[in-house]
């Protein structure tokens, strides 16, 4: 089972990374040619693309950065260190981010599991105007909440219509 989740996160993740917050063209032109590197496996170059948009706290590149060290593309793999930048691009509203930390939590996939978390990320994440992203968001959701009480999907609730996003940087600690 985690093999064909992690498999369809990262098809679903990869497909359209650009427009959460408005950016320059410079900085578009930077997320693009990280986009590009890494869709090469050129790693060690998308993470210099993505770097200073990371340090300026682009939800996109924050979200691509988790989905590296997810897979091991570039960082060590580290599932723990994945949920950190993940959590900093979903809490930013970034869909794709919300998705796969919402499904890392639904596993305890390197960190603990949480299904009211996961059921908030989730739907969330099936706000998105990417349809596989939507698609992916209605299975892992409705897995979340076959395991969980009555009591537990209502606090969940409350908590999705309580999430604004919040724009803030981070710097890069590697």
């Amino acid at each position: 089972m985690h093999q064909r989740w992690f498999r369809s996160i990262v098809v679903c993740c990869s497909i359209s990374l650009v427009g959460a917050v408005p950016l320059s063209h410079t900085v578009l032109a930077d997320f693009a040619a990280g986009e590009l590197a890494y869709s090469r496996g050129q790693f060690a170059k998308a993470i210099e693309e993505f770097r200073p948009l990371v340090e300026h706290g682009d939800p996109k590149a924050q979200m691509m950065t988790g989905l590296m060290y997810l897979q091991g593309n570039g960082y060590a793999r580290s599932a723990e260190k994945a949920a950190v930048w993940l959590y900093k691009a979903a809490t930013k509203g970034d869909h794709s981010a919300q998705l796969v930390l919402g499904s890392q939590l639904l596993y305890g996939q390197g960190i603990p599991r949480d299904l009211p978390a996961a059921l908030m990320w989730l739907t969330l994440a099936g706000q998105s105007e990417t349809v596989g992203v939507v698609q992916q968001a209605e299975i892992f959701s409705n897995a979340a909440k076959s395991q969980m009480t009555a009591a537990q999907i209502t606090g969940a609730t409350t908590r999705i219509k309580r999430f604004q996003p919040r724009l803030d940087g981070f710097v890069v600690e590697d």
